[in-house]
């Protein structure tokens, strides 16, 4: 049995994935970059969502800036069971940009 999931975290760790992603017809649809933030120890918490928002913000802020409109942007969280570290939780970010 997996245990339940504690309320605090115990690692921090940033990971940045960048892919191809190609519909039936086997176009090239756009990339697909993943962000995932698990949250670290209860003292930067609540810091670490704070960061979490601004290297969001700033995301979009240099997309509008390159004039690169995402066709479709969303954000929620996926959580993991390892067995060395526990539960983990991400905060992943899913931006399909068109291929310039």
């Amino acid at each position: 049995m997996i245990p339940p999931p504690p309320p605090q975290k115990k690692n921090i760790f940033i990971y940045i994935q960048a892919s191809r992603h190609k519909l039936r017809n086997g176009t090239l649809y756009g990339q697909i970059i993943m962000v995932t933030f698990v949250l670290g120890l209860i003292y930067i918490k609540i810091l670490m969502k704070f960061v979490f928002l601004i290297i969001l913000f700033s995301l979009f802020f240099i997309l509008f800036l390159l004039n690169v409109i995402p066709y479709s942007v969303f954000v929620y969280r996926v959580s993991s069971y390892n067995i060395i570290g526990g539960w983990h939780y991400y905060y992943v970010l899913f931006c399909q940009l068109p291929v310039l």
